[in-house]
């Protein structure tokens, strides 16, 4: 995004169901930064806590890689990141280019 504007894509015509795809991917962040693809989760290392004993949550942070397929492990159990190292770097690639295109707002 150029300076002032902001990182967005239009979605009315999925909205209205004029175009099933939708986006390729989204980018969440909840501690780790998250990048969700319609197959796959990948959650980039964090060296936060584990768990929180407060609220008894596991906090989703871990100092390693995290994969998942989301088409066979929606609970996110099975962290496939070691078995999947073309995939790996390939969403780690996608989330490096999008962090570098900045938010477009003046932080």
């Amino acid at each position: 995004a150029e300076a002032g504007q902001f990182d967005t894509q239009k979605h009315l015509p999925a909205w209205l169901g004029n175009d099933p795809k939708g986006r390729d991917y989204i980018i969440g962040s909840a501690g780790s930064l998250t990048l969700l693809t319609r197959d796959w989760k990948y959650i980039e290392p964090n060296k936060g806590n584990a768990y929180s004993a407060h609220t008894n949550t596991e906090l989703g942070n871990n100092p390693e890689d995290q994969l998942y397929n989301i088409t066979i492990d929606r609970g996110e159990y099975d962290n496939v990141a070691v078995e999947n190292p073309l995939m790996v770097k390939f969403m780690k690639q996608i989330l490096e280019e999008e962090k570098a295109k900045g938010t477009g707002l003046e932080l």
